[in-house]
């Protein structure tokens, strides 16, 4: 067997495990969003395979569950599949540059920052300039209403179950 494609096999395998444990959270995520199953089985797989080619191409993220939301989340938007202008492109945090202040935030960046603060991994001195961005901008104001309500959101639909057509054989 030659290097490469045990490596090969060794990915495969951490990618079914990465599967098994993060498919239902991604697909009740994608249902909480879009509305319907059939979609949210779409947004699902394709999470899925965008994840598995930035694997492929060594991006490696640091919370694998945020990181596969914020690609299920670039998904549902109307306009997902041209956001997404590689796979994975919105790996995870760690890999974005840091802005240095959040003042001078563009509204896609002050977006993600408040991700970070509804998922409590905001520093209490970013979370203070990120008050102070909203305070000026009523576009990202209403956004961090929107996702404080699909987080609630979310909590109620623990119970749904993986649909069959996306259970691993």
């Amino acid at each position: 067997m030659t290097p490469a494609f045990a490596e090969r096999i060794r990915t495969e395998r951490a990618f079914e495990q990465l599967y098994r444990r993060h498919a239902a959270d991604v697909y009740r995520y994608a249902l909480v969003l879009v509305g319907d199953e059939g979609r949210a089985e779409d947004v699902t797989r394709a999470t899925f395979l965008n994840a598995f080619h930035a694997l492929e191409h060594g991006q490696e993220p640091g919370s694998t569950h945020a990181w596969l939301i914020r690609i299920a989340h670039m998904l549902c938007r109307p306009d997902g599949a041209r956001q997404m202008r590689a796979a994975g492109d919105e790996a995870h945090p760690s890999q974005r540059p840091s802005p240095r202040r959040l003042r001078d935030l563009a509204c896609d960046e002050a977006e993600r920052a408040i991700s970070r603060r509804l998922d409590r991994r905001l520093p209490r001195a970013e979370a203070d300039r990120l008050h102070a961005h909203l305070r000026t901008c009523s576009d990202c104001t209403a956004f961090a209403r929107r996702q404080r309500l699909k987080r609630l959101q979310l909590r109620g639909v623990g119970v749904v179950p993986l649909p069959e057509t996306l259970a691993l054989i």
